[in-house]
């Protein structure tokens, strides 16, 4: 009986000792499968290209977009046309007659302008190359009283007032060059030059019906230039303010203007 108890008691033994050698074994498989993913490189997946692991594709439209192939965020760029509208002050005829006036407290003064229409297209990003017209007038009327007199110097009828009048006309159209500097998206500052077409025109009637002064005189040279420096702030892509001061048949010019 002894024998045959020990020998149980070895098989019971034997049997524990394989479970212990079984778990350990599994233990064993599973760290060393753990520290073998763990050390593998995870495979790379570019952008737009399929992931191998898991067959899926990261959308082409999600790369980030390189500022070089953005287009020009700036509302002056190449291709853009714009349309000006602008008042210049002072009148530089009108100055003259105000002077005028100030003397002689019945006269009476009138003007208009210069008044501006300007046309612009953008041939670069600081280039651009457009059309200027202006057009401005000037009117003064003041009462002068005159007495005739006879051959002896005596007079010989009553005093009678008269309308002295003076006016000042100007138009002009020229060819016009503008460079746009240090530009931003809403702030575009300029220098600009024109040449062209200029017409001016003088007349003055002072008692010509009583043999007194009455002509016109003309611009010898039908000659139009300016050079201003300026600026547009757009207020939106179609919409701008702008400014110049220069000469330009007055020392500043304001106005709209508007993008196509």
């Amino acid at each position: 009986m002894s024998i045959l108890k020990k020998t149980i008691d070895l098989v019971r033994f034997n049997q524990k000792n394989n479970r212990m050698k079984n778990i350990l074994t599994v233990v064993a498989i599973c760290i060393f499968s753990s520290a073998s993913y763990a050390g593998e490189p995870t495979a790379k997946v570019k952008v737009g290209e399929p992931n191998v692991a898991n067959k899926t594709m990261i959308p082409t439209s999600l790369m980030p977009t390189k500022i070089d192939s953005r287009r020009n965020r700036n509302h002056f760029h190449k291709g853009i046309q714009l349309i000006s509208l602008g008042y210049g002050v002072p009148n530089m005829g009108g100055l003259v007659f105000k002077a005028i006036k100030d003397g002689n407290p019945d006269a009476s003064a009138s003007g208009i302008g210069p008044i501006y229409l300007k046309y612009e297209y953008a041939m670069t990003n600081n280039i651009g190359l457009g059309l200027v017209t202006r057009y401005t007038s000037s009117n003064l009327e003041y009462p002068v009283k005159s007495t005739g007199y006879d051959v002896n110097g005596n007079p010989t009828v009553e005093d009678s007032t008269y309308t002295y009048g003076q006016s000042i006309t100007s138009v002009g159209a020229m060819a016009r060059f503008n460079y746009h500097f240090s530009t931003s998206r809403r702030f575009d500052p300029y220098v600009g030059i024109g040449l062209g077409y200029g017409y001016s025109k003088i007349k003055l009637d002072l008692g010509g019906d009583l043999k007194g002064l009455n002509t016109t005189v003309k611009s010898p040279i039908p000659l139009a230039t300016e050079l201003t420096i300026g600026a547009r702030y757009f207020f939106s892509s179609k919409i701008a303010a702008y400014g110049e001061l220069g000469f330009s048949q007055s020392i500043a010019n304001l106005g709209l203007s508007i993008a196509f």
